[in-house]
């Protein structure tokens, strides 16, 4: 090797060792929540209809949580029980201003039960579980999904409705936010006893729903 090419790879080295330790500074500095905003994300709703009464179970992560209305209070990089369990009502009123059931003019006023801790695979959730009461049973169900769209433009609802012991599964997403169901009509549609399918652009995602774990 002449000692001219020795001194190109010496000097495309050299190169090369800035770029990693720019590209490491880089990292370093950005904020947290950076790489975070861009991660996607689901939440998993579950609606149980009995004739005007809906009961619902709303497993949101606790990092998208975090990143929404901050539970880690000491910014130690650890969200405990004590922490979630402070910001229960904050929670609550997060989660269901950004849920309607029924129709605008005449939406089913929403109340949260109790909240709770589950692990999924990708990390712990905060488990809502709520009740929802309408004027009427309702024929058709109007569902307005809002949750962490215009923080995660990627974020997706996974919805598992639950109508006279049949299952229909769908997803909201930031272009599909409102949805209805036609009750009367679940029946035409292969009941779940313990899985839910989600199908969407041609990937298809599956969940099991699990009693979620008391603290």
């Amino acid at each position: 090797m002449t000692r001219l090419r020795i001194g190109e790879v010496l000097h495309a080295l050299a190169t090369l060792a800035r770029y990693v330790a720019a590209t490491l500074v880089i990292a370093a500095v950005l904020p947290a929540g950076f790489a975070h905003a861009h991660k996607p994300s689901d939440s998993y709703l579950t609606l149980k209809v009995n004739a005007e009464r809906i009961d619902g179970q709303w497993d949101i992560a606790l990092r998208d949580l975090d990143y929404a209305i901050t539970l880690d209070a000491d910014q130690n990089g650890e969200i405990t029980w004590g922490e979630v369990k402070a910001k229960h009502a904050q929670i609550s009123a997060y989660a269901l201003a950004r849920l309607r059931l029924g129709p605008a003019a005449a939406p089913c006023p929403v109340q949260a039960r109790e909240q709770l801790i589950d692990n999924h695979s990708d990390g712990a959730y905060s488990v809502l579980r709520f009740t929802a009461t309408c004027a009427a049973a309702p024929k058709t169900l109007v569902i307005d999904y809002g949750l962490l769209f215009d923080l995660d433009p990627q974020h997706r609802g996974l919805l598992r409705l639950e109508y006279e012991g049949e299952t229909r599964a769908g997803i909201f997403s930031v272009d599909e936010h409102e949805q209805q169901f036609k009750l009367a009509r679940l029946s035409k549609w292969a009941g779940i006893s313990s899985t839910s399918c989600y199908s969407k652009s041609g990937a298809s995602t599956c969940v099991g729903v699990r009693p979620a774990r008391r603290r």
